[in-house]
């Protein structure tokens, strides 16, 4: 995946090497998502959907909360789906093909 779309902003999706101890991040002011090129493929899936949260707090509300805040309110919404997903598996599927249904 190279690119997502978050509201009407089309966000870059790149592997690179980060900082010791990030995984990823989400620079909201070039639009562009960086993944550490050395995780495992599930936890890149994970890391993905926590920077694309971020970038819909920049998109749909910004300056909403404190930059802690949004830190812990996308950590439990990341782990939240996560796990609504793995145990609900057949109902994260029709969710997602509802949603992409015109």
């Amino acid at each position: 995946m190279k690119r997502v779309k978050i509201g009407k902003r089309h966000y870059k999706v790149t592997k690179k090497r980060l900082a010791k101890d990030t995984f990823s991040d989400c620079d909201t002011k070039i639009k562009e998502i960086r993944i550490t090129h050395d995780v495992h493929p599930r936890a890149r899936a994970r890391k993905l959907l926590h920077e694309i949260y971020h970038g819909i707090f920049a998109e749909y509300l910004p300056d909403v909360v404190t930059d802690d805040e949004e830190e812990k309110i996308v950590s439990g919404l990341e782990r939240g789906l996560k796990d609504f997903a793995i145990n609900n598996q057949a109902a994260w599927l029709k969710i997602a093909i509802g949603l992409m249904k015109k």
